[in-house]
């Protein structure tokens, strides 16, 4: 049956997929032009050597700093998800069954108003007497 996404999904599920994987590979691009400074520091300028960590750390610090916030932006996302999923579910199946097995006429009649049977008789084709699906807005036209 219909059963509604875990809020707290695997990382691989989470939305922003792309967005994570061009975050690790800019966290290991850095790396690498890091690691080729230091060699190149320590050859020319072995002074800035401990500026080039403080540096590191800096860069470090930001992208754990992004990664973060991607990662709750995605589940964030996922949670809104979620919620809609179930938002729907709860309409399409009120108490675990189909609607149309659990909600009375008398649920419509209550939304839509008295007038509501005459203007559903007037809209379902009686040549046509198959199942159909009807949707208005509150106080529109069907």
């Amino acid at each position: 049956g219909l059963q509604p996404q875990l809020t707290r999904q695997p990382a691989h599920l989470l939305p922003g997929k792309e967005v994570r994987r061009r975050s690790e590979r800019l966290r290991e691009a850095a790396a690498r032009a890091l690691a080729g400074l230091e060699d190149a520091a320590r050859e020319e300028l072995p002074d800035v050597q401990g500026d080039l960590e403080a540096t590191r750390r800096k860069v470090e610090a930001a992208l754990t700093w992004w990664e973060e916030r991607v990662e709750r932006a995605a589940v964030r996302a996922a949670e809104v998800d979620d919620r809609r999923w179930r938002r729907l579910r709860a309409f399409l199946r009120p108490a675990g069954g189909p609607q149309e097995r659990e909600l009375s006429v008398l649920a419509a009649v209550l939304r839509l108003g008295l007038d509501w049977p005459a203007e559903l008789a007037a809209a379902v084709d009686p040549a046509d007497p198959g199942m159909h699906l009807l949707c208005w807005e509150d106080g529109g036209p069907w």
